[in-house]
């Protein structure tokens, strides 16, 4: 990018991703909308795919030719681009590497043996690579990315000494061109997978179906019951072929700390953010694959408090003992008779109101007649009688409330023995 010829320049390209940035403290910023882009249908997308995270790689099965060469855009600079071409004999002839790779500290320098000339304002591609890499030809399905075909694809394994830089792959398959595909940077030794088509020749289904919650474990510890329960979810993957040749077909399957597999035991690998699974598919055939994952989870219920019948019902399953069952039913029990006394003290106090709304009444129809009339000691014989029936009722109050407080407390030390 500069305005001067390189004549016979020594260049070095690092790959690599140091930290390292330039910013403006004097120019205003300002902040813009987003330009959002048309939707123009459903075109592939080219995908950058994680390496395991494990060592449950498949071996490769061939050893296609890698090609990479990275531009030389200008001075100083780390290389933007690698492009390799798989599976093209013709290319190996013409291709002549024109670097020595080295590790340089964390980052990765190819040095160019030969000097760069090159006009100003002007771009080159320079082949850094011309070795063997092993590879594998399968199909890639994610259902997230398109629920209906899967990839072509390709897993490329690094046989060489050399660091290869993220960038565009080019495809050859046959000798002819096959597609285009992102790649992540690749560690020699590291392998990595390229899709680059969509394979008309497969179609795949994602089906999930819901189970039920499962109670693995009921514990009952004074007057908390812990309920441990199992939810599982099962996904089912079917493929139609109408190839004349068998498929291998590598399922993603999404991946969950939270979710441990049960089946099948293991995938063939495993990314950040998905399982892997292998499935040969026949030729004009179908194939299947079901996996089933579990999350265990745990809620508490305070016995004196929840509503008992679900939970009696949980202590009548498979996970419950019937000294759960029956400390239950006696809280349930006695859970009763403290409510019956709260209602009769309840009801006491209702009427208890009723008697004060009604003095309030006679009081002020006493003022307004003349005091010695019968009607006068009518009122006042009611006032009387209402008074009597106040003690009383007061009297039941008090003692009602005593003894649902001492049934209350009794239950709760009862609880404070059990451990079941």
């Amino acid at each position: 990018t500069t305005d001067e010829d390189w004549n016979g320049v020594e260049l070095s390209l690092i790959s690599g991703r140091p930290v390292s940035f330039i910013q403006d403290l004097y120019k205003p910023l300002y902040l813009t909308r987003p330009t959002i882009a048309i939707d123009t249908g459903e075109m592939p997308v080219p995908q950058a795919h994680e390496g395991a995270m494990d060592d449950m790689v498949m071996e490769a099965e061939s050893a296609p030719r890698l090609y990479s060469a990275m531009a030389a855009p200008a001075p100083m600079m780390a290389a933007k681009r690698s492009r390799g071409m798989v599976r093209s004999e013709e290319l190996s002839q013409s291709v002549t590497p024109q670097a020595a790779g080295e590790a340089k500290g964390e980052l990765f320098a190819y040095e160019i043996s030969t000097p760069v000339s090159l006009p100003r304002q002007q771009a080159a591609m320079i082949p850094i690579v011309s070795e063997r890499a092993g590879g594998e030809k399968l199909s890639l399905y994610n259902a997230d990315t398109d629920p209906k075909r899967p990839q072509n694809a390709v897993r490329l394994t690094n046989a060489t000494a050399l660091h290869l830089k993220a960038g565009p792959v080019t495809v050859f398959d046959g000798g002819i061109y096959a597609g285009d595909a992102l790649m992540d940077d690749v560690p020699p030794g590291d392998s990595r997978l390229l899709t680059y088509a969509v394979d008309l020749a497969l179609e795949g289904e994602r089906i999930q179906e819901s189970q039920p919650q499962r109670i693995l474990k009921l514990r009952l510890k004074r007057s908390n019951l812990r309920v441990t329960f199992s939810q599982v979810e099962r996904t089912v993957y079917k493929f139609s072929s109408k190839a004349d040749k068998a498929r291998k077909v590598l399922v993603e399957h999404p991946f969950s700390a939270d979710w441990r597999l049960i089946s099948p035991d293991a995938p063939a690998e495993r990314t950040r953010t998905h399982y892997r699974f292998s499935v040969d598919v026949p030729a004009q055939g179908k194939a299947e694959l079901a996996v089933q994952t579990e999350r265990t989870d745990a809620t508490s219920y305070q016995v004196l408090d929840a509503y008992l019948d679900s939970l009696i019902v949980m202590a009548s399953g498979e996970a419950g003992t019937p000294a759960l069952k029956e400390t239950l039913e006696e809280v349930g029990s006695r859970r009763v008779s403290i409510q019956q006394l709260e209602g009769e003290a309840a009801a006491r106090e209702s009427e208890v109101q009723t008697i004060h709304h009604d003095q309030e009444r006679i009081r002020q129809n006493l003022a307004a007649v003349e005091r010695g009339t019968p009607l006068h000691r009518r009122y006042l014989s009611e006032l009387e009688s209402q008074e009597d029936r106040l003690a009383t009722l007061l009297k039941e109050i008090q003692r009602l409330r005593e003894s649902a407080r001492a049934a209350s407390d009794a239950l709760r030390a009862w609880l404070d023995d059990r451990e079941i």
